[in-house]
């Protein structure tokens, strides 16, 4: 098959949606298929399949990230452009209300010759940029572009409630999103200078004050009392940006003593940190609808801490770590506590998270069910025809 595969979100910085499109990419290209992946860029890093499809720019999102999306409106012909030349088989727009690559995509998609083909990856908690986009949605709708599309996915039941409400009587698989387990592996390499007898704790996530959302001055909180404790720990965080102001002030008040800041990782990089790691944290307060560090470091033969909000809920099962309630600082610091002090606990659970990541969301598995639900749309696709 000739795959289009559609990406809103900058294909230069790192992102759940990027790292399921660049990776499902790769899988599907070593069964034979040809990929081809649009999405907008800001320019720092080309993909081999690439064709770029505007400039990508972050837009601030009140109460908690930043989304890199394009807004140019020259995407528009570029991608009819891209349509018309490359007769595809298949076209896989991700996001498709996302302004404005989603939106033209599904506007232009050749309808009579491409299996149309759109996953849903967030639940879309209300703001600003929701407001917009539920406006989108909607326009959508009252235009019956959404009739084009011939087969829904939603990576979550939570991502898969957000698309009922727009298209509440269509059929909406729910297929995961997935982690490559031979990269994400209990024998990756470590980190030398981390291997001295300290528990190692792991924070994965951009930082800025866009990015509060993902909880990072909650588990400073309680690893600050933690550390007075057990002062053979220590607490990692990797990922773009700078601590946000109200972070600062509590890395100020403990003087960040047993804290590293490791900055952005590689993709070469990443799996060490997880490899190097004891227990992998992610204290998000909101806005998950999958939580793809939570299979990396389940992947990885290591046990998780994580608030328990809607979407971490569906990927961590108690035998493979501890969910506790969101902003919850004590609650952060008991469970980790435990932890630290439990080397057997954390390696049943590692072990256990391991075995379910095998089974449920490895590329193994999960681009097997994606290539399915593309050919079983062409199918239907040249029976409607006929």
């Amino acid at each position: 098959m000739k795959i289009a595969l559609v990406c809103p979100y900058d294909i230069a910085y790192p992102g759940g949606v990027t790292r399921h499109v660049t990776q499902f990419a790769e899988h599907a290209k070593k069964q034979g298929h040809i990929i081809k992946i649009i999405a907008p860029s800001s320019g720092k890093t080309r993909h081999p399949d690439l064709i770029v499809a505007g400039r990508a720019v972050p837009v601030p999102i009140k109460g908690g990230t930043v989304s890199r999306i394009s807004l140019s409106f020259w995407t528009l012909p570029k991608v009819r452009e891209i349509f018309n030349k490359e007769n595809f088989d298949v076209i896989h727009i991700h996001e498709p209300g996302v302004p404005l690559l989603g939106v033209f995509s599904l506007a232009f998609a050749p309808q009579g010759k491409s299996a149309i083909i759109v996953t849903f990856h967030s639940n879309m908690p209300y703001n600003a940029v929701a407001k917009a986009y539920n406006a989108l949605m909607k326009s959508v709708r009252a235009n019956e572009l959404l009739k084009k599309i011939d087969a829904l996915i939603a990576v979550s039941e939570s991502a898969r409630r957000y698309v009922h409400k727009y298209l509440p009587n269509q059929a909406c698989k729910i297929i995961p999103n997935a982690v490559d387990t031979k990269v994400f592996n209990p024998k990756s390499k470590t980190i030398e200078k981390f291997l001295d007898g300290k528990a190692n704790i792991l924070f994965v996530g951009r930082l800025g004050n866009n990015e509060k959302r993902k909880g990072l001055k909650y588990l400073i909180m309680a690893f600050n009392r933690l550390h007075k404790r057990n002062p053979d720990t220590r607490l990692i965080v990797v990922g773009p940006g700078k601590p946000d102001g109200e972070t600062k002030r509590v890395l100020t008040t403990s003087k960040g003593k047993g804290i590293v800041f490791v900055g952005k990782a590689t993709a070469e990089e990443l799996p060490r940190y997880y490899a190097t790691a004891d227990i992998f944290c992610s204290p998000a307060t909101h806005g998950e609808s999958f939580g793809m560090v939570l299979i990396e470091a389940m992947a990885s033969g290591k046990p998780v801490v994580a608030s328990g909000i809607e979407g971490y809920r569906e990927v961590l099962p108690e035998k493979a770590g501890i969910l506790v309630p969101p902003k919850n600082a004590a609650a952060l610091e008991a469970a980790l506590e435990l932890l630290v002090n439990d080397k057997a606990l954390r390696k049943k659970m590692g072990a256990n998270g391991r075995r379910i990541v095998n089974k449920e969301f490895s590329w193994d598995a999960v681009a097997l069910r994606i290539l399915s639900e593309y050919e079983k749309a062409i199918k239907l696709k040249k029976k409607s025809d006929t």
